[in-house]
């Protein structure tokens, strides 16, 4: 349908083309951009990222990331290098997902559903899905990918980790 407001005299979308302007003057080229660099060595940290990635700004995501991260360093360990068993060990210190949300995350839901679960109990079972699958590395994710450990995964995750504004699997991006 054709909206005479945005459209120019010969037709053209002109909405489109000032955004395709704009973002041609104000980005770099498409061959300068960097891909997400995911978390290659954590599965603990994708599982964070790529459920409290979705629906809410990236920002929000990145101040859990940071705050499990110090968390995890102030108990002398490297969230970079985390298990999902590291992460539920972590939710167990703190008192289940109450004192993990209340601690490091926040009361985000997973939905705008009444009643959907907290983001933060989201994780815990997922880790706890994945942990349950032999799944506890990010290796041993990358390795189940295209099995049928790994869609049994999938399944009890109810999606496989993508990050939120890119797309790409926080586990092995690229």
């Amino acid at each position: 349908m054709n909206d005479p407001v945005t459209q120019d005299p010969a037709g053209n979308d002109a909405g489109l083309d000032k955004v395709m302007a704009a973002c041609t003057d104000k980005l770099p080229p498409p061959t300068a951009w960097s891909a997400f660099p995911g978390y290659p060595g954590s599965l603990a940290l994708a599982v964070i990222d790529a459920i409290w990635s979705v629906g809410i700004r990236y920002t929000t995501t990145e101040g859990v990331v940071a705050r499990y991260t110090a968390y995890r360093r102030m108990t002398g360990d490297d969230a970079a290098h985390d298990t999902v068993t590291d992460l539920l060990r972590s939710y167990a210190s703190l008192g289940g997902a109450e004192g993990f949300i209340d601690r490091i995350g926040t009361r985000h839901r997973v939905s705008t559903q009444p009643g959907a679960a907290l983001k933060g109990a989201a994780v815990q079972q997922a880790a706890t899905a994945l942990r349950d699958l032999g799944i506890d590395t990010a290796e041993q994710f990358r390795t189940a990918q295209d099995t049928e450990r790994g869609a049994l995964a999938a399944t009890a995750c109810h999606h496989r980790p993508r990050h939120h504004h890119t797309g790409q699997d926080p586990v092995h991006p690229g």
